[in-house]
């Protein structure tokens, strides 16, 4: 049973969704995040209410092993764990080549084929210093125009060359948390300078801070803590090189293709247009690097089907910008996804091209808007709620209840 402080947080928090929603019906949705972004007062009263949820309600119920929950902040450091130091990568590069071809017709395709044949060439080859992963310098992937040998292709955009060197856990049961004695055992399982670079949008109180393989960059509209800089990264530049404010506090702009993972926790579902939505899901792939994660956790309470064809959307939308999802997971109150930016685009996009869906069903009319059931939600200025009948009605208690992890 939740605590009436808990209730309470929960409700300011989905007040300031309903009342953007609200406002960007009314106003339109870039002139409903001017007036939020410019609410100063409230957006750090929503920042310290989502650190006293999360530091102290969620965690309260992770470490009761009655509520049978698990912690968003566990999951996202076991995706990467396993991504990035347990073999994933290798899996998914190797998944990539194949499907290329597959699509190509071209099964006599030479040169490089797999991830290991072309991190060993880079060994051999390469006097580049150590990184995770490639990282191109431009904001397109190879060209799909093209299949050239590999090794040629991707060193051309490649500014950090994969490492092999990553040693492998012997412990199967390695559980990867924040405290001193598991941080040791991390720390002896890789190399120092081995860390996933790690972008964490909307942070609030920078939650990823103290993990041992984590480089992270937090960024909030209102940063709660220290450590967490200011941004909105809807208005954010991308480019060339960081740039951030005198002080060092906000950031203006971020290096295009410079991260390892970017992290939406609780992030897409606070945006209130499907557009907005998908312009940050742009920005994280010109951020990633080839071979990336995009994460991304959003609350849902319901039981897995009651929201799949939203789900399904998402992966349709994403698929055509570039991203192959690598991962879905429905938890007890969120859906938790991983995504990764592929190296030949044609690959994340042959899965939408394979799609059939209904012409009546607006949720795949476009792929450049991510839905969630609110859009279909209409306000008046009168303050009251309308839904859309028929099969495209929208459950407005969708989100009612924030996820406890």
């Amino acid at each position: 049973m939740a605590s009436t402080e808990h209730k309470d947080l929960a409700a300011f928090i989905k007040s300031v969704h309903s009342n953007l929603r609200k406002e960007s019906q009314i106003y339109g949705p870039e002139t409903a995040w001017r007036r939020h972004v410019a609410e100063s007062d409230t957006l750090q009263k929503y920042a310290e209410a989502m650190q006293k949820l999360a530091t102290k309600h969620w965690a309260e119920n992770v470490a009761d092993p009655k509520k049978n929950t698990k912690c968003r902040i566990d999951w996202v450091k076991s995706q990467c764990w396993e991504y990035f130091f347990r073999g994933g990568i290798e899996l998914f590069w190797d998944r990539e080549v194949n499907i290329n071809r597959k699509i190509t017709n071209d099964q006599s395709h030479s040169g490089i084929s797999t991830y290991q044949e072309w991190s060993d060439s880079e060994n051999s080859t390469s006097g580049l210093s150590d990184g995770l992963i490639c990282s191109n310098s431009e904001l397109t992937p190879v060209d799909d125009k093209d299949t050239p040998d590999l090794k040629k292709s991707l060193n051309k955009h490649c500014s950090m060359k994969p490492s092999t060197k990553f040693e492998k856990s012997t412990e199967n049961n390695l559980q990867i948390s924040n405290n001193e004695h598991d941080s040791s055992i991390v720390q002896a399982s890789h190399r120092e300078d081995c860390k996933v670079k790690l972008l964490d949008v909307g942070s609030c109180y920078n939650p990823f801070g103290g993990v041992n393989f984590f480089d992270v960059t937090a960024i909030d509209l209102a940063p709660s803590c220290d450590g967490v800089l200011q941004c909105d990264f809807l208005s954010m530049q991308i480019g060339q090189e960081d740039v951030f404010s005198a002080n060092k506090q906000q950031v203006e702009q971020l290096t295009v293709g410079s991260f390892d993972t970017v992290v939406f926790c609780l992030l897409l579902e606070y945006l209130p247009s499907p557009e907005q939505r998908y312009a940050c899901c742009k920005k994280a792939y010109n951020l990633l690097k080839s071979g990336g994660l995009l994460l991304i956790i959003t609350p849902d309470s319901k039981h897995v089907g009651a929201n799949a064809r939203f789900m399904k959307s998402w992966r349709y939308v994403l698929s055509n910008l570039g991203f192959m999802r690598a991962k879905y997971e429905k938890l007890p109150h969120a859906h938790c996804l991983a995504f990764r930016k592929c190296f030949y685009k044609r690959v994340a996009t042959r899965w939408a091209s394979l799609q059939k869906f209904s012409k009546d069903d607006e949720l795949f009319h476009s792929d450049t808007n991510i839905f969630i059931p609110q859009d279909f939600t209409t306000w008046t200025r009168e303050d009251t709620v309308e839904c859309v009948s028929g099969d495209k009605k929208a459950d407005v208690n969708f989100y009612n209840e924030l996820p406890y992890t």
